[in-house]
């Protein structure tokens, strides 16, 4: 083959190899508050300011405390997350405005673990296939 072939050929197999960018990556985990796992809510991951551009990632969170983000479902690209988690209990109450009824739930954690900005929680996901992170609320 002449020299001019071969580097066609490796560029081609450069190319099918898949080396266009970071790959999502699986993240499961924890939610605990003060050392106990939390039974229920919503984690949310947000790309922090200045990272490499990604999108916000939502996960429930089950009865046992644990979340997962499959690749199937679009996993997590790598890089350095903002952390929000929220856990409200269902409405028990109406607030009445007019004519206007909004129901009304009480947070089953701080509600400054809502605001991924004022949460003080972060995660950095490497370029792995999965990645396990623990994520610690304190009262």
């Amino acid at each position: 083959m002449t020299s001019r072939r071969v580097r066609i050929w490796l560029a081609l197999l450069f190319m099918a190899s898949g080396c266009g960018g970071p790959r999502p990556t699986a993240v499961t985990g924890t939610v605990s508050l003060s050392g106990r796992p939390l039974s229920g809510g919503v984690v949310t991951l947000v790309p922090s300011l200045g990272s490499k551009p990604g999108r916000p990632v939502v996960s429930v969170i089950r009865e046992d405390g644990t979340f997962s983000v499959q690749r199937e479902d679009g996993g997590v690209l790598p890089g350095r997350y903002d952390v929000a988690v929220t856990y409200w209990e269902p409405p028990t109450d109406t607030l009445r405005s007019q004519d206007i009824a909004v129901p009304l739930g009480v947070s089953k954690i701080p509600l400054r673990y809502g605001d991924h900005r004022k949460s003080g929680l972060s995660v950095t996901i490497p370029r792995t296939v999965s990645h396990a992170i623990a994520i610690e609320l304190f009262d």
